[in-house]
């Protein structure tokens, strides 16, 4: 239609009508560019909130079990001190049951880390990570992998310092009647038919043993830095957590 009389303004040379069909298609032009862009900006917002209270949860998770993992971390190097002192003689004698405990806790257990960043995972190995249209937390988000990387390196270096170390050695020199009767938190992994009192054999020898001891003080300094690593990660989910939750409230999902 708007060609149409365009084409019948020419003819007749109505220039002054020329220029405001012209001006009309202009405008209109713009206003649709203008409302596109806006209806685009404004799923991506929809995008970016769906993604935020994804990766809430995500981080939640995530802080959550590192942070009960951290605990029995620290809980075992507690019970490794308690071992070391035991043998330097800087304390009582321990009873039997307190030292299965302390074996158990600092020398058997060790620490898992299972990554719950999901959404942010997904994201990264897509190619997406521009959803998140926040700077300052996207950029977070991309240094989050040192913080992550070295929780990663302690975990595995715990997990082979046990499988082919100190697995081994219980095996070869202590009585596991003591252990695996021992329940790990609410998860029921132990075996519950043994009597951890009951044909006991005589442990006491590794305490004389200055292997174990380098066994404990071994452990001991791959918690300290697992334990440090773990916090510095805490810290990080904490803050991107924070701006997770200003992002979402500026900014409530429709």
């Amino acid at each position: 239609m708007i060609l149409r009389r365009v084409t019948e303004h020419v003819k007749t040379e109505n220039w002054f009508a020329v220029g405001v069909d012209f001006l009309i298609v202009v405008v209109g032009v713009f206003i649709g560019i203008q409302v596109s862009n806006w209806n685009e900006t404004v799923n991506d917002r929809r995008r970016e909130q769906a993604v935020l209270h994804a990766m809430h949860e995500d981080v939640t998770a995530t802080s959550s079990d590192l942070q009960e993992e951290l605990d029995i971390n620290i809980a075992g190097s507690e019970s490794l001190k308690a071992l070391a002192d035991h043998i330097d003689n800087r304390t009582a004698p321990l009873p039997l049951e307190e030292v299965d405990s302390h074996i158990f806790r600092g020398i058997y257990q060790y620490p898992s880390f299972t990554l719950t960043l999901a959404t942010y995972e997904e994201l990264k190995n897509t190619g997406k990570l521009d959803l998140v249209l926040d700077q300052d937390l996207r950029k977070r988000l991309q240094l989050l992998e040192g913080a992550i990387g070295a929780v990663r390196s302690g975990a595995g270096q715990l997990e082979s310092l046990a499988l082919n170390k100190t697995d081994q050695y219980l095996l070869d020199h202590y009585d596991l009647r003591g252990i695996v009767s021992l329940r790990i938190g609410e998860v029921p992994a132990y075996v519950d038919w043994i009597d951890p009192a009951e044909n006991r054999a005589d442990i006491s020898a590794i305490f004389d043993d200055p292997y174990f001891m380098n066994l404990v003080l071994l452990r001991a300094r791959i918690n300290s830095a697992y334990q440090r690593d773990a916090k510095r990660l805490m810290a990080e989910l904490a803050e991107i957590k924070v701006l997770i939750n200003s992002k979402i409230k500026r900014e409530p999902q429709p």
